[in-house]
């Protein structure tokens, strides 16, 4: 990160190319995250709170299906 910032480089997809990255199914993810807390979008720090207190909207899964087996995440 702080190569890309000393050459001026301020989007975050400009460490990309740089990064080491494996493909984790999401079976491997349900078995510490069920509800797919890990990859929540917030942008508000309401948002924060309301996914750290779980007052989330939607709703955890019992257990991933296999066509959900398709979600990627990286680590």
């Amino acid at each position: 990160m702080e190569q890309c910032l000393r050459k001026g480089e301020r989007r975050v997809i400009s460490i990309l190319p740089q990064l080491r990255v494996r493909e984790i199914a999401a079976a491997e993810v349900a078995r510490f995250d069920p509800g797919f807390d890990s990859f929540s979008n917030i942008n508000t720090p309401q948002e924060y709170y309301d996914l750290r207190n779980g007052d989330k909207a939607r709703p955890v899964p019992d257990r991933v299906e296999p066509e959900a087996m398709e979600i990627k995440a990286q680590a």
